[in-house]
């Protein structure tokens, strides 16, 4: 009987009802039980440790019958006690009869439970539970093995390291790829809402390890993180197509390096401007287009001046491409004739070449295409930003710099230029890398924060770039609404982009391929059903119980739909998923050095402006004109129906300011930093400067602009008024319908 206590915690069926522990495991479990073979091996240790325990009772109460009676035999000892059992619970003995009865028995025992399951451990599964597929959820136990492994500081159980890649609340990734052995590209999938930019981009910039180069587009990434990046030693650069005179310029010439390098920048001009222009589908209308936009650009970067070389000049030459009817030949090809007397195998004459071998009506078309392709930098804040350059591509590894890219949220017709801007970036920072840093790497990461990837558009060779950036120092965070906005930009190469990222984070959303395909990046695990069947007749019934293994995906797509909110699945290459609350920003180390965008505290005011000396000139001479306007209309504006502007709204006041209200604002007001040009502008009384800006909130300034780089950012309308008198709503109309006729005279 003694073998059949000690073998009792083997042979016990399995009990499933006990509850998960931990944080973690409990999130897991809102789903289903994922972790059965690790509650069937601790409920064996327990069972196994009383079945010893029982065993040792057994035997010492046994050695105390040996003792009282010398003459009785050991086995006839240990049956009376098993017959007796509830006699003397505690007459026990652990002297030498305890440990051969011990020894003994426990030999006996551990037969017994090898004989009884040979038949089961030889006709089992060669690992039941594992037939259809061992898919887990990361538990509290394995995220500490993982912190140790892969994340700072290493060798603990936490991730608490600013050179970590913050995924969730406890999902990080150091971004040492020597440690890990993979790329820091990451897939990020979410809806609008989902918390993209809080939970993700936020926190990871927060960190400031690195350089980052940032897709921002509402500019409130600028505002809210740019004052914290200042503090921290960056250099702050904002290429901002939103209000194009308030960034830095960039002009793609300035990184071309050699022919192919000017096929790429054509490439991305026409692939990102083809909605437009669309050539019906036949490829020779692209190709002769670009065999010219080649032609004219070999000529400017091989034969003119730096100044000249930008893409407003390109637009230049392509108009003097029109036939003159009394000439047999264009100023263009008057041009081409000239470089052609100085080499005639040049590449511009033989591109150019390509091109006029088109007929007469032909070539008029592709010329038509071209120009309008390139009608975009006509425009003079089109022009003033990409007809210089201060980007400078080539230092963003060299030293801890954040680059802010600012597009509009909605229709981006610039789109095009951010295309540019990010393929000649990973081009010029990958030739930096191989031929100028010591080992092929960048002195400080770069990491490419690409939010509303969609809306960029298509990068060239872009998935080849994703798989080899990892050994210069170079990762990617790829922010995406729904897989399908990945398939309808890369057709052909898709699941090679999606494939080039060793991690992706699901935020949640309802888009249907997106839910499948993490269901099946997921994997399946194999569980334990009971099948019950039941039959009665006259004569009586029976009921049966079965149990049997199958195979279940870890979430269905049904699952992954519903779920909660506020938390998010991550998936690593090589490890198990995490599913797991989403990152709380406010709970960073550094969220108190954020900007305040509902209270307007600690925001970032970026005050550079490209615009030229001559346009400056221009304004200055409009403002005298407006301002000489604005106080012949002073009587007028007096009149009693004249609704007031008041400060801060374009909203008519219900009653006019009084000039005590008015000095009181442009006190309060003197001091506050906002956003600002110079179209118009004149002095209050006491010396100040009202003015109103984008939105149209007025403020008021003490401080003039001395020169073109003390100008903040905003296109805004300011007028010259006495103290006395209040700027109607039609002033401020008047004003503005004069200055856009004259804009456009």
């Amino acid at each position: 009987m003694s073998f059949l206590f000690a073998s009792f915690p083997l042979i016990l069926p399995i009990i499933r009802s006990e509850k998960m522990k931990g944080e973690h495991e409990s999130m897991a479990n809102g789903f289903i039980d994922t972790k059965r073979n690790a509650k069937e091996k601790r409920l064996q240790i327990i069972m196994g440790i009383a079945g010893i325990l029982l065993l040792m009772y057994l035997c010492a109460r046994s050695a105390r019958y040996q003792v009282d009676n010398p003459e009785m035999l050991m086995f006839e000892a240990f049956f009376l006690v098993l017959s007796r059992i509830g006699e003397e619970p505690f007459a026990l003995y652990f002297g030498q009869e305890f440990w051969e009865t011990f020894g003994t028995m426990g030999i006996l025992a551990a037969l017994a439970v090898w004989v009884a399951f040979d038949k089961r451990i030889m006709n089992r599964h060669y690992k039941d539970g594992e037939q259809s597929g061992t898919a887990a959820w990361q538990t509290p136990k394995t995220i500490q093995m993982f912190n140790r492994k892969f994340n700072a500081p290493y060798g603990k159980p936490y991730a608490d390291g600013d050179e970590n890649i913050i995924y969730s609340k406890h999902c990080q990734l150091t971004m040492n790829t020597r440690r890990t052995n993979l790329n820091n590209n990451a897939m990020i999938i979410g809806g609008p809402g989902s918390g993209k930019s809080y939970n993700i981009v936020r926190p990871n910039l927060l960190n400031a390890y690195c350089s980052y180069v940032v897709t921002d587009p509402s500019g409130e990434l600028l505002a809210t993180t740019g004052k914290f990046f200042e503090d921290q030693g960056y250099d702050i650069r904002v290429f901002n197509l939103t209000d194009m005179a308030h960034s830095h310029c960039y002009n793609p010439f300035c990184y071309l390096r050699g022919e192919e390098d000017v096929l790429t920048l054509i490439t991305c001009l026409i692939k990102n401007t083809e909605g437009q222009n669309k050539g019906g589908g036949d490829p020779f209308w692209e190709k002769a287009e670009t065999a010219l936009l080649e032609a004219i650009i070999f000529y400017l970067i091989r034969y003119q001046k730096k100044e000249m070389q930008n893409f407003a000049m390109v637009s230049k030459l392509l108009r003097q491409a029109k036939a003159d009817p009394q000439k047999a030949k264009s100023q263009l090809d008057e041009i081409f004739d000239e470089v052609r007397r100085y080499d005639e195998n040049d590449i511009c004459i033989k591109q150019y070449d390509i091109f006029k071998q088109a007929s007469e009506k032909t070539a008029q078309s592709i010329l038509i295409t071209a120009a309008v392709r390139l009608a975009p930098f006509n425009i003079n804040t089109v022009e003033n930003l990409t007809s210089s350059d201060d980007m400078d591509l080539r230092t963003i590894g060299d030293k801890k710099i954040i680059t802010y890219i600012i597009v509009p949220q909605g229709n981006n017709p610039y789109a095009f230029l951010v295309n540019m801007l990010y393929s000649q970036m990973f081009d010029t920072l990958y030739y930096h890398a191989a031929t100028d840093c010591e080992g092929l790497r960048l002195k400080h990461d770069v990491h490419f924060i690409l939010d509303e990837f969609a809306n960029i558009g298509v990068i060239p060779d872009f998935q080849v770039k994703l798989t080899t950036m990892r050994k210069y120092g170079l990762a990617c965070m790829i922010f995406i609404q729904a897989v399908g906005q990945i398939k309808t930009l890369y057709k052909d190469d898709w699941e090679t982009l999606m494939g080039a990222c060793d991690t992706m984070v699901y935020l949640g959303g309802n888009e249907l391929s997106s839910m499948e395909d993490l269901s099946k990046k997921l994997g399946s695990q194999t569980i334990r059903v009971r099948d019950s069947s039941h039959s009665r007749s006259g004569k009586g019934g029976s009921d049966s119980r079965s149990f049997k293994w199958t195979k279940r995906e870890l979430l269905t797509v049904d699952e992954i739909r519903r779920l909660k909110k506020g938390y998010c699945i991550i998936v690593i290459k090589g490890e198990q998923p995490f599913y797991d609350e989403k990152y709380i920003t406010p709970e960073h180390p550094n969220a108190k050095f954020l900007g305040d965008l509902g209270e307007g505290l600690g925001l970032y005011v970026f005050d550079y402006c490209n615009a030229k000396s001559e346009d400056l000139q221009k304004l200055e001479k409009k403002r005298r004109v407006q301002q000489d306007n604005a106080i012949k209309r002073g009587a007028a504006s007096m009149r009693p129906e004249a609704k007031p502007y008041v400060a801060g709204s374009l909203i008519p006041s219900t009653k006019k300011m009084t000039p005590e209200e008015e000095k009181e604002i442009a006190k309060q007001l003197a001091d506050r930093v906002t956003d600002m040009s110079f179209d118009r502008e004149a002095e209050l009384k006491n010396g100040a400067t009202i003015k109103s800006v984008r939105g149209g909130i007025v403020s008021v300034s003490s401080a003039k602009p001395k020169d073109r780089q003390a100008s903040a950012t905003g296109r805004v309308m300011k007028a010259t008024v006495p103290m006395d008198r209040t700027i109607s709503n039609e002033d401020m109309m008047s004003d503005f319908a004069s200055e856009f006729l004259d804009d456009n005279d």
